[in-house]
């Protein structure tokens, strides 16, 4: 019986759907594309039992496919259906839970200048960052060096928008690594070094900055951090500060693996696939996934 990998696609990176489409290949998988905004969620539409299923698309409509067609016969890098449904609000206080050291952070709601003065305060002073969800690329993370900046931000952001953002602790002078997690494993990693005149950064163009060799420490903490969002693959972000210390960021899922790939000539859809290989494998005779 062929394999059958389902991506969901809705204007995902044409690099991810391509390497995707390749990996299948070499291994003698059928590659499916379902486009999310004609999707029509039909009876028929479902996915055949131990089908694997993949959504590299952000999209809420890529999203909505993606809890209709998962079932516990679907391969997935969800350990069962309720990881997908049921996503976690705050997933740094998930971080935290498991013991994990993260920037200090709190969601902002409230623009009163006492408020924002405890809170400046509780992290240590300016300058603070300041997040909106759902952005990539650093799209939606601000630096505030001053209250006049942090109340203009956050009265745009909260009484304008009626959006929560996050307030944190700035990590200075910190280099900021992406691990990539597939499975049981962290399959790669690379730097990414801050651009000039910004204090954001962006993947590193130095091939040599990309490696499959990931140390142990970042290993720990990124595979630690994706199991702590009921994922089995993630983007994890860490910020090493020059003294050593590690902060876990975040877990991104999906993630815009290709990076790795392209910036460094590293395999990462290779490994994505056999890992839902195996999960389809192991749901076929019913052993744990």
């Amino acid at each position: 019986m062929t394999a059958l990998f389902h991506c969901i696609d809705d204007g995902a990176p044409e690099e991810t759907v391509r390497l995707l489409a390749e990996a299948c290949a070499s291994r003698s998988v059928e590659f499916r594309a379902i486009e999310a905004s004609t999707f029509r969620y039909r009876p028929q539409d479902r996915l055949p039992p131990h089908s694997m299923l993949y959504r590299p698309a952000v999209s809420r409509a890529a999203q909505l496919v993606e809890e209709f067609l998962l079932r516990d016969d679907v391969a997935s890098f969800y350990p069962d259906v309720d990881a997908a449904l049921f996503s976690c609000g705050a997933p740094r206080r998930q971080l935290e839970r498991v013991g994990l050291t993260v920037p200090r952070s709190i969601p902002v709601a409230c623009t009163d200048a006492p408020v924002l003065a405890d809170h400046v305060e509780r992290l240590g002073g300016f300058p603070v960052i300041v997040k909106i969800g759902g952005g990539e690329g650093g799209i939606g993370v601000m630096r505030a060096d001053s209250m006049p900046v942090l109340r203009a931000l956050l009265d745009h952001l909260v009484r304008g928008q009626g959006q929560v953002p996050e307030l944190s602790a700035y990590v200075p002078d910190a280099m900021h690594h992406r691990v990539i997690v597939v499975g049981d494993r962290a399959v790669a990693t690379y730097e990414n070094p801050i651009e000039p005149d910004d204090f954001r950064s962006k993947p590193s163009e130095d091939p040599a900055a990309y490696t499959a060799d990931v140390p142990a420490e970042l290993a720990s903490l990124a595979l630690a951090a994706t199991r702590s969002q009921r994922l089995r693959f993630g983007g994890v972000d860490l910020l090493r500060h020059p003294s050593g210390r590690l902060y876990v960021l975040e877990v991104n899922f999906p993630c815009f693996f290709a990076q790795a790939t392209l910036g460094g000539g590293l395999d990462i859809a290779g490994p994505m696939i056999d890992e839902l290989l195996a999960v389809s494998a192991a749901l076929r005779t019913n052993r744990p996934r």
